[in-house]
């Protein structure tokens, strides 16, 4: 079994015995930079709320659990960033099965955009794993950090728990088909926010809320 089977069937397994919590505790640990996919997390709740026949309740109660996962190992990571140096991050993240290019991208998108990249980052495959490290290196303004995770998190987590939820017994077909998936998210979330995305860009936002240099 490969190393993303094994952790697909421990998730699996996890989410089974301990349902919501078992993906706020999934979620903390994916946003805490443990290698625990939410598109493995996300769509087998999804599939749950299916089994339960809980509808949109159920669907909004898992995406929820999962937001709220985020925020708090977003936070925790937030922490490292800001507290351990960065040729340590290097050293010890390939560990944890985290490209150094991942965070390299991730920093560099974060000094070009600020707000926008922690928003976007959060529904972007990989980035959105390790950007809270840089929002920490660099100090982001706590609030506007946790109220952008949120907002970012919802529809990423809604969006792949509502795809397990519509394919219902064949939701692991999500596995086979993620990295096209996740493309598709990203694309369908950013032209939905368009109408009213100009209130979250950094000009606009840092007035409200200011970054900490």
């Amino acid at each position: 079994m490969s190393l993303f089977g094994f952790i697909s069937d421990v998730i699996i397994g996890f989410i089974s015995s301990y349902g919501l919590l078992g993906v706020l505790i999934l979620m903390i640990l994916e946003s805490a930079l443990l290698p625990f996919p939410s598109e493995v997390i996300m769509p087998f709740s999804g599939f749950v709320a299916y089994n339960k026949n809980e509808g949109i309740y159920g669907l909004l109660l898992y995406s929820t659990a999962g937001v709220i996962g985020n925020l708090i190992g977003a936070c925790i990571s937030y922490l490292i960033g800001m507290l351990v140096k960065r040729e340590v991050l290097d050293k010890y993240l390939k560990y944890l099965f985290i490209k150094r290019s991942h965070l390299d991208k991730a920093e560099h998108w974060f000094k070009k955009n600020g707000y926008l990249a922690v928003f976007l980052g959060r529904m972007m495959p990989a980035i959105r794993t390790v950007i809270s490290l840089p929002a920490g290196i660099f100090k982001l303004n706590i609030p506007a950090f946790l109220i952008l995770t949120i907002i970012g998190s919802f529809p990423w987590n809604f969006g792949l728990a509502y795809m397990g939820y519509l394919l219902g017994e064949k939701w692991s077909v999500i596995l086979d088909y993620s990295p096209y998936i996740d493309v598709v998210i990203v694309i369908a979330v950013v032209l939905f926010l368009l109408n009213f995305f100009e209130i979250l860009t950094t000009k606009k936002l840092a007035k409200i809320i200011p970054i900490h240099k």
